[in-house]
């Protein structure tokens, strides 16, 4: 935003009220690019000065006036930088702090002379400032500044002296790099804008920043082609036209060292008429240059009147003398000997030599004042070094402390540990010697019956064939084979739940028809079903194709058939169903049996449960222990109920 008249100017101040009550103002969200650029600057410093000195308003026009001054290279810059610094701190505004210490590096820059190690030191904390305020123009034009700060602090170099063997100081060399640094740092900062106003001011500083550095004719090229393509910039965006004077300066110079000194002075005088402020420090330097080279010309009128405006805007602008006085003062007295007034000559002579002197004095007084302030900032890194190891010597013995009590508490934990581990191990072999102890007295009472059926038998079956009594031995025969199917049985429910132990029972699954199994398995039993009167309700669902393991279903089935025969009361029923509903296959077994809670509890708790079980565990036998298992291994859903006198298992799983 750019503000071109007094009537704007009042516009503005007289609008800025309804702007903070329409839309409420937080001075803490100010960034510079917020910071309008104003031309009249005695009408707004007028209307500021009428203020509240303690209102955000009186702040924000003091920062607008200096950043307007900056903008216009004006040599009234860094006149308010105090206040703004001041009232900053009172309202803990950090933006107003580190902009304030922008402006009076960009004032001594202007100026030539001060103390460059603590204005380095501050611009850098400002530049830190509004990084972390993500304000992106503040850090490209502190950057600059900062570039243009290190290019102060060396002497002039030349491109050989970075060979090997230059005698040139480090310390230089290292200065000219760091500006570098700065400058890439400001370029980084604007790829994410592509700020024309910033970019222009990236390689103006680039350009001061190499010819202060590397006054070589070769670089005096690439100055003009950099300064005409930033004219052609300027000519497409006219909002920028304060930026002209600079750069044909910048370009009067580098055609000059180029020794082509019409064009230099062509665009000096071009300088001159393009744009023109009463604040702006160039007018001076212009006029001083057109006067100069007029004079080396032998143009002595022509230089006179171009070398007195100098003197006349220098004087006017209340800053002499600085580094340009001496140079027009010299030209001055030069004139006046060329035309034969001697007396004139040796007046501006002695002006000349007097402010001379006290520039030299005053730079001087401030090279002595930058040796005291870095022997102090030496100083201040030695205390500050001596700080630092001692902390990192705490900080090592507090960490070596933290480490040996934690190598000491890993022990201990590992130590802890491992015994829990002992001990769980200790208690689980023990009940797994309660459970094999268990197991082989189940084993055991289970082979028992068969064995002293077959003893039992073999006696009869002796003592029949000597009565030749052989009708009666064809009944012993049929007894025999049902012990056989009891004890087969027996044995396969070992194999399998040591193939299960092993981890090598496998769920293989195949299609087949449960009715074929019904009819291979269940007549099996008849005999054990006639000699407890027990009578068996088969209720089959024909046709069900199902698909599982096949292996495992004839586990299920031989078990739970099994189980409620055994379990059963003399003269009941046992029913056994097969059903498929919506895809859902189930197969039930029932019987009549007095049953204990505490039993049905411990059954509930197997078939509830998606570990493995030993056999002999709360008094359950191997047979449910592989019902349990193959149910798990089929993801399967178990049901145990009891009701009316009758225990019945119901399992069920998808049959798709």
């Amino acid at each position: 935003m750019i503000l071109t008249s007094t009537k704007q100017l009042l516009t503005f101040f007289l609008l800025f009220p309804f702007f903070i009550q329409a839309a409420p103002f937080n001075i803490h969200t100010i960034k510079m690019a917020d910071l309008p650029l104003v031309y009249n600057l005695d009408s707004m410093e007028q209307e500021v000065m009428q203020k509240d000195k303690s209102s955000d308003d009186y702040l924000l026009g003091l920062m607008t006036i200096e950043r307007s001054r900056d903008l216009l290279k004006s040599v009234y810059k860094g006149r308010f930088y105090q206040q703004i610094d001041s009232i900053s701190l009172s309202k803990k505004f950090e933006f107003g702090s580190a902009f304030a210490q922008y402006i009076k590096a960009k004032m001594i820059l202007g100026k030539g002379t001060g103390n460059l190690s603590e204005l380095m030191i501050n611009t850098l904390r400002s530049e830190k400032v509004f990084e972390q305020l993500h304000d992106t123009t503040a850090a490209i034009y502190t950057n600059c500044a900062l570039a243009q700060i290190y290019s102060r602090l060396q002497k002039a170099l030349f491109p050989e002296d970075f060979e090997a063997n230059s005698d040139i100081p480090k310390e230089s060399k290292q200065n000219y790099l760091k500006a570098l640094i700065y400058i890439e740092k400001a370029e980084q900062f604007n790829r994410n804008r592509s700020s024309l106003n910033d970019s222009i001011q990236i390689i103006y500083t680039k350009m001061q920043v190499r010819y202060a550095s590397f006054p070589d004719i070769l670089y005096f090229d690439t100055m003009q082609t950099n300064c005409h393509n930033i004219i052609e910039i300027i000519a497409k965006n006219p909002h920028l036209q304060f930026l002209l004077p600079g750069v044909y300066n910048t370009l009067g110079n580098a055609l000059r060292a180029s020794y082509h000194k019409e064009e230099a002075l062509l665009f000096y005088k071009k300088g001159l008429t393009v744009f023109s402020h009463p604040e702006n420090s160039l007018t001076a330097d212009l006029n001083y240059n057109i006067g100069s080279e007029n004079l080396a010309a032998g143009k002595f009128d022509e230089a006179f009147i171009y070398l007195m405006a100098a003197m006349k805007i220098d004087k006017e602008q209340h800053v002499f003398p600085n580094n340009l006085s001496p140079k027009y003062l010299s030209a001055l007295a030069y004139y006046y000997k060329m035309k034969g007034n001697y007396k004139t000559s040796l007046d501006y002579m002695e002006e000349f030599i007097d402010v001379d002197d006290q520039i030299v004095l005053a730079s001087r007084s401030n090279d002595f004042l930058q040796l005291e302030s870095e022997a102090a900032l030496r100083e201040k890194d030695l205390e500050k070094q001596a700080i630092e190891v001692k902390q990192k010597n705490n900080m090592l013995i507090i960490w070596c402390s933290i480490g040996l009590l934690a190598l000491v508490s890993f022990f201990m934990f590992y130590f802890l540990r491992s015994r829990n581990k002992l001990n769980k191990a200790y208690h689980e072999i023990q009940e797994l010697q309660k459970v094999r102890e268990k197991f082989f007295t189940i084993v055991a009472h289970d082979l028992r019956s068969p064995i002293n059926s077959y003893q039992g038998l073999a006696g009869s079956i002796s003592y029949l064939i000597k009565k030749k009594k052989y009708d009666e031995i064809e009944k012993i025969a049929t007894r025999i084979d049902e012990t056989g199917i009891s004890l087969n049985l027996l044995l396969n429910n070992l194999l399998n739940w040591s193939l299960s132990q092993q981890k090598q029972l496998q769920f293989s699954i195949e299609e087949f028809h449960p009715e074929e199994l019904f009819s291979t398995i269940v007549p099996a039993y008849k005999e054990f079903l006639e000699q407890k009167n027990l009578t068996l309700n088969e209720q089959y669902q024909p046709e069900i194709n199902l698909r599982t393991s096949k292996n495992f279903f004839s586990i299920i089935l031989r078990n739970l058939l099994d189980n409620a025969i055994k379990n059963a009361e003399a003269h009941t029923e046992i029913k056994l169903s097969s059903i498929e509903q919506n895809h859902v296959y189930t197969i039930t077994v029932s019987n009549y049996t007095n049953i204990s809670d505490e039993k049905l509890n411990t059954i509930q708790q197997l078939f509830a449960s998606n570990q493995d079980w030993q056999p002999g565990t709360n008094g359950i036998g191997i047979g449910l222990v592989m019902v349990q298992q193959c149910v798990r291994m089929m993801q399967a859903t178990a049901h145990i109920r009891f009701m009316n006198g009758q225990l019945q298992f119901a399992i069920e799983w998808g049959n798709g």
